[in-house]
C-alpha cells in the first residue's frame, strides 16, 4: 500500500482523518488538494498574513479573514467553491 503524502505533516494527517470520517475519499482529498502548500489559498496565507502555511494557524478570527479572502476570489468560484468548503471544514476542525 502507498503511503499517505500526508503521513509525514501531523496537522494534515489529522484533517485528512477528520475529513476523511465526515465526507466521501474522492472529496476529503479534494478538499486537501486545495489546501495544499501550492494552492492560490496558501499563496493568499503567505502574502497577507505572512504566514508560510494556512495549517500553522489556529487562531478563528484569522481563518475566517482567510475564508472570505478565499470567498471573494474568482479562482475559488472557478473551481465550484471546493477551496471555501475546504476552509470551512479546516475552521470547523480547528474550533472544535
Amino acid at each position: 500500500m502507498r503511503k499517505s503524502k500526508y503521513a509525514d505533516d501531523s496537522k494534515r494527517w489529522a484533517f485528512r482523518e477528520y475529513l476523511l470520517a465526515k465526507i466521501k475519499k474522492t472529496t476529503a482529498l479534494g478538499y486537501m488538494s486545495a489546501l495544499n502548500t501550492n494552492s492560490f489559498v496558501n499563496e493568499i496565507v503567505r502574502t497577507k498574513y505572512n504566514t508560510s502555511d494556512l495549517f500553522e494557524i489556529s487562531d478563528k478570527s484569522i481563518l475566517s479573514e482567510i475564508y472570505n479572502d478565499v470567498l471573494l476570489d474568482k479562482r475559488n468560484r472557478q473551481g465550484h467553491s471546493r477551496y471555501t468548503a475546504a476552509l470551512a471544514f479546516y475552521i470547523t476542525f480547528i474550533t472544535n
